[in-house]
């Protein structure tokens, strides 16, 4: 099949109809997308297995109706071995995703997942990753999300992305969620792993609070996990709850900025090129604290031009 596996839109139709697939959908081997969807309304999903095909893995886009409407995957899903991305979304309204898997997507550029719902300003829509996720040795990002509502994530695995080409881009997860018109955070929960990623393990530029649980970020091209909410009108805190393992990163093992309160708990960063872990807390109106709980441990750091154990 030189076009698309399936291919469905009512975009054009004068009358707003959902798009639903239930059971299970299998698409693999053909010249475009697996999966192609174009809707002015609710979409949802229902175990997409979309492998090798010769453009994106699955594709849905329900902006056409201007009015935000929402996007669900549900069940266990599969994007692999697809020649531009995984799985790509394109939505005004909120987007629901769960048990997502997706390898080795993109011949030079192309990323696991990439979801957009940052059209509008006031239309702040949020972005929820639940389940067990796995996205590894894709081309470009494994996970990147753009958005102007709240972003939840939860168990992770980003392994290996950005490879093909060794530029320093290609983080395992990339998340901003700026420029809304009231602040919205990101929280990243359960247990995540972000390792071996030509860029950052894990990136996220945020407005609001970013609250993270049990991150490990290990031997990645740019930093372990970068994170930057120095909003110039809020002052929203940074919080790592669990643990953070931060290791054997190209520069600095955890860098946060933000003119809020930060947090952390048992926090280990050792053996980066860089610093083991530099959190910057300006403060807006007044200097903010930051806080150790627990057991951490700042050893080896610095092996590159410079850097320290904890910058503070």
């Amino acid at each position: 099949n030189n076009q698309s596996g399936v291919y469905l839109t009512n975009a054009a139709s004068p009358m707003a109809r959902p798009v639903t697939i239930l059971g299970f959908l299998t698409a693999f081997g053909n010249g475009d997308d697996g999966l192609h969807i174009e809707s002015k309304y609710v979409v949802k999903t229902l175990n997409l297995i979309t492998n090798d095909n010769g453009g994106n893995g699955t594709f849905i886009d329900n902006t056409w109706n201007g009015t935000p409407m929402s996007v669900t995957v549900a069940g266990v899903n599969s994007f692999n071995d697809n020649a531009n991305e995984g799985l790509r979304i394109n939505s005004l309204g909120a987007v629901y995703l769960y048990n997502l898997t997706a390898l080795r997507n993109g011949d030079l550029s192309g990323g696991g997942v990439h979801v957009k719902n940052d059209y509008n300003v006031a239309v702040q829509q949020p972005v929820v990753l639940g389940g067990y996720n796995l996205f590894t040795d894709n081309a470009f990002h494994g996970l990147y999300i753009t958005s102007y509502g709240a972003v939840a994530l939860a168990n992770i695995t980003s392994v290996g992305n950005g490879l093909v080409v060794l530029d320093s881009n290609g983080a395992g997860v990339y998340v901003d969620n700026t420029g809304g018109r009231y602040v919205r955070g990101v929280v990243v929960k359960g247990i995540n792993a972000f390792n071996g990623n030509d860029g950052d393990g894990l990136t996220v530029y945020s407005d609001g609070p970013v609250t993270l649980y049990r991150i490990t970020a290990y031997s990645n091209g740019g930093y372990g996990a970068y994170v930057d909410n120095s909003n110039m009108s809020v002052q929203s805190g940074v919080v790592l709850g669990g643990y953070g393992l931060f290791e054997l990163n190209h520069l600095n093992g955890l860098t946060v900025s933000s003119d809020g309160l930060i947090t952390m708990s048992n926090l280990n960063a050792s053996h980066n090129s860089g610093s083991g872990a530099y959190l910057d807390t300006i403060g807006l109106t007044s200097v903010r604290a930051g806080t150790l709980y627990g057991t951490s441990n700042f050893i080896y750091n610095g092996s590159g031009v410079s850097g320290s154990g904890l910058v503070l």
